[in-house]
């Protein structure tokens, strides 16, 4: 088995979990209805962050998607989708490191619980 990945299996992954992320979280706001029904306000209020995480990861990962499509097409990718940190001086783009993308895909997985 190759360790190597393309360009696309990563952009697929990112489809798979952005699409896979809504799903979640109307899993979350039906848990938060019951727990609402309940009187269990602790509860919600936990979901609730819960909730308000997952819509951070979903920036997050729509920020990764773009900067990593920009490395290996950066034409199809909206220069809006780009935070200006990843702009240099000279206009061209500033391509993250195999160690930039880590920390935000553990930072990820962690947020999802794993």
């Amino acid at each position: 088995m190759t360790s190597e990945t393309n360009d696309d299996q990563v952009l697929a992954a990112f489809d798979y979990i952005l699409n896979e992320l809504p799903k979640s979280c109307f899993s979350l706001v039906k848990e938060m209805s019951v727990a609402a029904d309940l009187g269990d306000y602790d509860a919600v209020t936990e979901l609730a962050e819960r909730l308000k995480r997952a819509d951070v990861l979903k920036n997050e990962l729509e920020q990764m998607q773009a900067e990593w499509q920009s490395v290996f097409d950066p034409e199809s990718v909206p220069l809006e989708m780009l935070e200006p940190s990843t702009f240099v001086g000279n206009g061209t783009i500033d391509v993250p490191d195999q160690f930039e993308l880590c920390s935000p895909t553990l930072r990820a997985i962690r947020t999802l619980g794993g």
